[in-house]
C-alpha cells in the first residue's frame, strides 16, 4: 500500500487508555487497531500522492492519528509521531473527546479556519454525516506548530465498532514539505488537474470555460452548464471500498469524455463533475450516461443526478453559471423519479425565498411575524380536550403565509431552526401563563426540538428558565422529540431526554414509524408517549394492514405503559376506530385545524378542555425504571412532598386512584 507497509505500521504506537485504571500502555499499531479498515483507508487513492512522497520513517515523524469513540465521547488511541504540541494541549488524562477538540482549535488553528474546522469535526455533525451514508471526508488548513505557521491535511474515517458505537480514525498529516515540493516541481498545468481522473479541477475550468461560452456564441450555440453528482456515491464507498469508489470515478470521468468529446469536461472533487457544453441533445447524452452507470459492477445503486443552467445571450459569469447548475442538481436530490433538473424560473423563486428567509428570520421573530399556532389533541376516554401540539407558522409582511415546509428545512441547513424553537418554548410559557391569569381551564402543549437544538444552544436549561418565569408547572409542556434525531449521538441524548423527565417532563417519540429504527429506538429510550405517524392513515379505507398495523403498535405501546397518540385523523371513521383499538389520543383535521392564540381558541378551550387533562403520571427517575422500558409504580405517600417541591407543581392534591396528581 504505497510506501506505508504494515511493518511500518507496526512502528506506531499508540497511547492506549485502560478504562478501569487509566493507565497508560504502549502497543503497536497492529495490537490495537482493526487492521483492514484503517489498511484500505490509507491505500485509497486520495492519500497515494502524499504517502508516497514519504518514507516510512518521515510518515510515522509527519503524522498523528487518533481513534474515538463518537458515542462515548472519548479518545481511545492516539499517536502524535513529531507533533510535539499534541503532547501538551492532550495529556494522559483528558480522553474527553470534544474538550480536546476545542483545545486543538483554541491553541493550533488559525482564526480564519476555527469554525470550519470546529464544523468539520463536530461530533453531532459526524453522526448525522453516517446516517447520512458520508463514512469520510477530507480538508486541508493552516495550523500553528511551535510558532510557525504549516499546512496541515486532515481526513477522517467513520465506521462501527465491535460494539456498535460509532468510532472515527482521525488523520492528521504535516504536508508542508509536499506541498513546497510539489510547488517546485509539478508544471502550473499538472497542478490544476485532478490526479484521479486526469480531468481539469474546479479552478482549471472556471479559467477555460469562458472560452467555451464565447466559441458557442460566435458559432451561434446556446451554453448548457451541467453539474453532476453520484447520488449514492458514499454508500458506495461505505460498501464496496474507497479502492473501488476510485474505480468508479475513473470510470465516470471516461464515460463524459466519451460522450462529451468536445466539451470541456471537469471533476470538482470526490463525486461532483461538471460539464460546458452546447445544449443540443444534452437530455439524451445524459441518459445515455445512465445506462453507462447501470451497466458498471453493481451499478444498480448508483443514480447520476445532473442540474443544467443554460446561460443568457452575453452571459459570462462563470462561477454564478456553475452555482446554479449544482442548485438545480441538489433540488432533486431526494427525488427518485428524476435524474435531470434545469434551472427555470421556479427555481429561482425558490432560491430567493431561501435567502429572504436566512437574512430575515431574526427581523421575523423580533417583529412577531413567526407565529404559535395550536393544534388541538383529544382524548379519546373522555371525547375531550386533552392538549395542543405547537406549530410555527410565519406571516411575513412580503410573502404573507409561509408554511413550515417553506422554511423549517431551510433554517436547519444554514442551522438557524434553534431561533424559531427556542421562540415557540418562550410563547407557549407565556400563552400558558396568560390562560392561568385568566383562570381559564389550561392543558398541556407539546413543542418538537430539532436535534440542532441540543447542538446550537442549550434547550434544557431554556426551557427551565421559562417555565419558571411564567409560574407554570412542568408537567405542561411536553417534549417532541422525532425518531430520525433519536438515532444519532445515543448517549447525549439519552442523558438529555432522562434530565427532562426527572425534572417532570413528558418526553414523547415523534413520527413512530416513519423511519427504520423504530422498534430499537423504543428499546433503548424510556418514552411517555408514542406519536403515530399520518402515514399509516394515508390508506386507511382501502389498505386493511394499515389498521392491522396500528392495531399492533397500539397494544406493543399499552404492555410497555406508554401512552398513544395517532396524528392525521381526518375522518370519524378512522377516530372510531381508534378509539375502539385503545389509542388514548388523537390529532388532525377532523378534531380541529391549527389556530393562533386568540379569543377563539381561549373560548374552544373553555369549552372543551377535560377538566382532569392536568393529571400527570407519578415521577419516576430514569434510574427507577425497569431494563425492559416499564415504569415503575409507587403509591407512597411520603413522595408526595419530595415531586411537590422538586417539580414546581403548585396548587395540586393527591389523587390514589390514579397514582397521580391532579389540579385543582
Amino acid at each position: 500500500m504505497c510506501r506505508i507497509l504494515k511493518q511500518s505500521l507496526n512502528q506506531i504506537c499508540f497511547r492506549c487508555y485502560e478504562k478501569e485504571s487509566n493507565a497508560i500502555m504502549e502497543r503497536s499499531f497492529i495490537e490495537v487497531i482493526f487492521k483492514e479498515p484503517i489498511i484500505e483507508w490509507l491505500n485509497s487513492r486520495r492519500f497515494s500522492d502524499i504517502i508516497g512522497f514519504y518514507s516510512d520513517q518521515e510518515f510515522i515523524n509527519n503524522s498523528a492519528i487518533f481513534m474515538v469513540d463518537l458515542e462515548e465521547n472519548k479518545l481511545l488511541r492516539m499517536h502524535v509521531g513529531q507533533f510535539d504540541k499534541l503532547n501538551e494541549i492532550v495529556p494522559g488524562k483528558k480522553q474527553d473527546y470534544d474538550q480536546i477538540l476545542k483545545a486543538v482549535i483554541e491553541q493550533s488553528v488559525l482564526f480564519t479556519g476555527k469554525d470550519t474546522v470546529s464544523l468539520f469535526f463536530n461530533r453531532h455533525v459526524l453522526f448525522n454525516r453516517y446516517r447520512q451514508g458520508i463514512t469520510s471526508d477530507e480538508i486541508e488548513l493552516e495550523c500553528l506548530v511551535k510558532s510557525k505557521v504549516i499546512w496541515i491535511h486532515t481526513n477522517y474515517m467513520l465506521y462501527k465498532s465491535q460494539e456498535g458505537h460509532l468510532c472515527a480514525y482521525i488523520l492528521v498529516l504535516n504536508v508542508e514539505d509536499y506541498r513546497r515540493q510539489k510547488d517546485k516541481a509539478v508544471s502550473s498545468f499538472s497542478r490544476e488537474i485532478n490526479p484521479l481522473t486526469k480531468l481539469p479541477n474546479m479552478i482549471f475550468f472556471r479559467e477555460l470555460a469562458p472560452n467555451v461560452v464565447v466559441q458557442n456564441i460566435y458559432e451561434n450555440h446556446c451554453t448548457a452548464f451541467v453539474h453532476l453528482d453520484i447520488d449514492n456515491f458514499k454508500a458506495y464507498n461505505a460498501r464496496y471500498g474507497f479502492s473501488k469508489g476510485d474505480q468508479l470515478l475513473r470510470y465516470m470521468a471516461a464515460s463524459l469524455q466519451h460522450l462529451f468529446s468536445e466539451d470541456l469536461v471537469a471533476h470538482f472533487g470526490q463525486d461532483h463533475f461538471a460539464i460546458v457544453t452546447r445544449e443540443d441533445d444534452i437530455e439524451e447524452r445524459l441518459s445515455h450516461l445512465s445506462d453507462y452507470l447501470k451497466s458498471y459492477p453493481n451499478g444498480d445503486i448508483i443514480q447520476i443526478k445532473s442540474g443544467i443552467y443554460v446561460i443568457s445571450d452575453g452571459e459570462l459569469d462563470v462561477s454564478l453559471a456553475c452555482d446554479r447548475a449544482k442548485i438545480a442538481c441538489d433540488s432533486i436530490k431526494k427525488q427518485f423519479d428524476q435524474s435531470v433538473r434545469f434551472f427555470d424560473e421556479e427555481l429561482l423563486y425558490v432560491l430567493e425565498k431561501q435567502k429572504y428567509i436566512v437574512d430575515n428570520i431574526d427581523r421575523a421573530i423580533e417583529n412577531d411575524e413567526v407565529k404559535v399556532y395550536y393544534q388541538p389533541v383529544f382524548s379519546t376516554e373522555t371525547g375531550k380536550l386533552c392538549g395542543f401540539e405547537a406549530l410555527s407558522r410565519w406571516i411575513d409582511s412580503k410573502y404573507g403565509f409561509l408554511s413550515p415546509g417553506e422554511f423549517i428545512e431551510v433554517l436547519e441547513k444554514y442551522r438557524l431552526i434553534h431561533k424559531i424553537d427556542v421562540h415557540t418554548v418562550k410563547r407557549i410559557c407565556q400563552d400558558i401563563k396568560r390562560l392561568k391569569d385568566l383562570s381559564i381551564p389550561y392543558v398541556p402543549v407539546s413543542v418538537n426540538l430539532s436535534r440542532l437544538d441540543f447542538e446550537l444552544c442549550d434547550i434544557a436549561n431554556i426551557i427551565e428558565t421559562e417555565i419558571k418565569a411564567n409560574d407554570i408547572p412542568r408537567h405542561l409542556l411536553h417534549i417532541e422529540i422525532t425518531e430520525s434525531v433519536l438515532t444519532e449521538n445515543t448517549k447525549d441524548l439519552r442523558e438529555k431526554i432522562e434530565f427532562f423527565q426527572s425534572q417532570g417532563y413528558e418526553v414523547w417519540m415523534d413520527d413512530f414509524g416513519s423511519g427504520y429504527s423504530s422498534l430499537n429506538v423504543l428499546k433503548d429510550y424510556n418514552f411517555d408517549v408514542l406519536k403515530i405517524d399520518m402515514l399509516f392513515l394515508k390508506d386507511f379505507e382501502s389498505n386493511p394492514k394499515s389498521k392491522e398495523i396500528v392495531a399492533s403498535i397500539i397494544e406493543m405501546a399499552r404492555k410497555l405503559e406508554i401512552d398513544t397518540l395517532v396524528e392525521g385523523v381526518e375522518t370519524k371513521e378512522q377516530y372510531d376506530y381508534l378509539k375502539s383499538i385503545g389509542c388514548n389520543k388523537v390529532q388532525g383535521y377532523f378534531l380541529g385545524k391549527p389556530r393562533p392564540f386568540d379569543k377563539k381558541l381561549i373560548s374552544f378551550i373553555a369549552k372543551n378542555a377535560d377538566s382532569s387533562a392536568a393529571r400527570i403520571k407519578q415521577i419516576v427517575p430514569p434510574k427507577k425504571r425497569s431494563k425492559n422500558g416499564l415504569i415503575a409504580k409507587k403509591n407512597k405517600r411520603q413522595d408526595y412532598t419530595n415531586i411537590m417541591t422538586k417539580n414546581n407543581l403548585k396548587g395540586l392534591h393527591y389523587n390514589r386512584k390514579y397514582t397521580a396528581f391532579i389540579q385543582t
